[in-house]
This record gives C-alpha cells, structure tokens and sequence, in this order.
C-alpha cells in the first residue's frame, strides 16, 4: 500500500504535507501515522466497553 498526505488548495493545486511511503501488511505503524490514545474521561477511568 501507498500512503500520502496532501492538502488541497482553494485554487485546486495540491501540497505534500508527507511524503508517498510504501508499506506492506502487517508492517508495525509508523509514528505519528496512529491515532493517539483516547483522552475522554470515560476512558481513562476505565469505562470504556461499558
């Protein structure tokens, strides 16, 4: 799979924020490339499935 992160323009043009970067399946998530963990309350008290 490839992975490039882009920003539109109001004018149409494109601007590479990252990068294209290849990655095979089950390769380990790249940093800053995750969701970070969730921060609500309901989660960090341990609610969370409740």
């Amino acid at each position: 799979m490839t992975l490039r992160v882009y920003r539109v323009r109001a004018d149409g043009t494109a601007d590479t924020v990252r990068e294209r970067r290849e990655f095979e399946a089950g390769d380990p998530p790249v940093d800053g490339l995750r969701y970070p963990p969730c921060a609500c309350a309901r989660c960090a008290g341990g609610e969370a499935g409740r």
